[in-house]
């Protein structure tokens, strides 16, 4: 069965158990969280987990990965999600790919990071930011985590980030089978400039321009399933009621599967 998730960037209006409510109440699988939001003591984490009405899918990390430079803010950092997740019965961890130049230093950082994810009993995704000026897109992922070679980094493949860093639907089938988890968002017809705003412009999946059909297409035809998490940074969405946010997403997620 294809899981479907709510991540908590859609329905920022609510708490994390605000948002895993909304999520149960109109057919989601799971919720995904972020670290950041989390109470830090494990007992606390545990009587969370036995509240919350659907699996965790994830545990989200702004901003924390670890570059040579800020190794002593972006490992523990890692590490504490992924302790996090584990206390959630959760094993993804996923921050954004690295986003300066490649240098001689990136695939031994980005290894380090991995294994101390890794050590904690959790996998990394990392997510490739259109922003970014050598990790922008799936593909430039793929060949990073070929290098590295580790058991448990994975990318995150975000539907509205491969779009507008114009990521062709072959990159998407190429890179397929290191995929562990798609943050599903679309985007309307405006230009780079304007869709780059910070949670302005991002819609439901399948409800843009952007060519989210065709991505998920290339990998259902790889034999990837999901999970997919409705990942929508957008402020006119956290102001309304989340259950509502939660039905109108889930749908057009449904609708882009096929499953509506």
């Amino acid at each position: 069965m294809t899981v479907r998730a709510l991540n908590h960037a859609t329905v920022r209006g609510v708490d994390p158990e605000g948002a895993a409510a909304a999520a149960a109440a109109v057919g989601y699988d799971a919720v995904g969280l972020w670290a950041m939001d989390l109470p830090a003591d494990l007992d606390a984490l545990a009587a969370l987990r036995e509240r919350l009405p659907l699996p965790v899918v994830e545990i989200d990390v702004a901003a924390a990965y670890a570059t040579p430079e800020q190794a002593a803010d972006g490992l523990p950092a890692l590490r504490d999600a992924a302790r996090k997740a584990v206390a959630l019965d959760c094993t993804l961890v996923v921050t954004a790919a690295p986003p300066g130049p490649l240098d001689d230093g990136t695939d031994a950082a980005v290894a380090a990071a991995a294994e101390a994810v890794a050590e904690e009993g959790a996998r990394l995704a990392l997510e490739p930011l259109c922003q970014a000026v050598s990790l922008a897109t799936p593909g430039a992922v793929a060949a990073l985590l070929a290098r590295i070679d580790h058991p448990s980094a994975a990318i995150a493949l975000d539907t509205f980030h491969a779009a507008v860093a114009g990521a062709p639907v072959a990159e998407i089938a190429e890179a397929a089978p290191r995929v562990a988890i798609v943050h599903a968002a679309d985007a309307p017809d405006l230009p780079r400039e304007r869709l780059l705003e910070p949670h302005r412009h991002r819609v439901a999946p399948g409800t843009g321009v952007q060519p989210i059909a065709g991505y998920l297409g290339a990998l259902a035809a790889a034999g990837w399933a999901g999970p997919f998490s409705v990942d929508v940074f957008n402020e006119d969405l956290w102001a309304r009621d989340a259950t509502e946010v939660a039905r109108e997403s889930l749908q057009a997620l449904d609708r882009l599967l096929g499953d509506g």
